[in-house]
């Protein structure tokens, strides 16, 4: 049940970012009963106050299986490869979608709140070390998910591939 959440807050998030939300004729496409089960899943999976829940779940699910800080990265690849070969031989895949929306803000926040030199026109470390943190994190989840082994769904493709592409004018909004 739990890959199942996580895979319907992937969809929810990535239906959520500017790149649809801009395609204002799509939307006004999709039925209402199906609007209104949007609306309901964004509700659920809204990231208003749940930045923090949002980031540590990520890096949770995104890396505790693969990798840690600690360790090489040619030791999280190993480790990856082995996990992955075990999840493929059980007939189990697993993984999760390195969003990165909670690892940017902190990044953000770090460069605006802190100063990139202190007193003496030092390099101020502190500001450093932290965005390191951030980073590592973001190669971390990287790592995880770099070994994935994906089939491509041939009935999606051809469906995908039938689609009609918008002009300018009908994308715009």
């Amino acid at each position: 049940m739990d890959a199942e959440c996580r895979i319907l807050k992937a969809i929810v998030s990535a239906l959520q970012s500017n790149s649809f939300y801009r395609l204002k004729k799509a939307w006004a496409a999709v039925p209402k009963d199906r609007m209104l089960m949007f609306e309901g899943l964004s509700d659920i999976f809204s990231d208003h106050n749940n930045h923090l829940t949002s980031r540590e779940l990520l890096m949770k699910e995104g890396t505790s299986k693969f990798a840690n800080l600690d360790s090489s990265v040619k030791e999280n690849q190993k480790r990856t490869q082995r996990q992955l070969q075990l999840q493929k031989d059980m007939g189990v895949m697993q993984g999760t979608v390195p969003y990165l929306g909670p690892c940017l803000p902190d990044l953000t926040m770090l460069d605006t709140a802190l100063q990139d030199y202190i007193e003496g026109g030092l390099i101020n470390l502190e500001k450093r070390r932290r965005e390191f943190e951030v980073i590592a994190q973001i190669k971390l989840l990287q790592s995880a998910c770099n070994s994935y082994c994906m089939t491509p769904d041939q009935k999606f493709i051809q469906w995908f591939q039938r689609q009609q592409l918008l002009t300018e004018e009908e994308r715009s909004f």
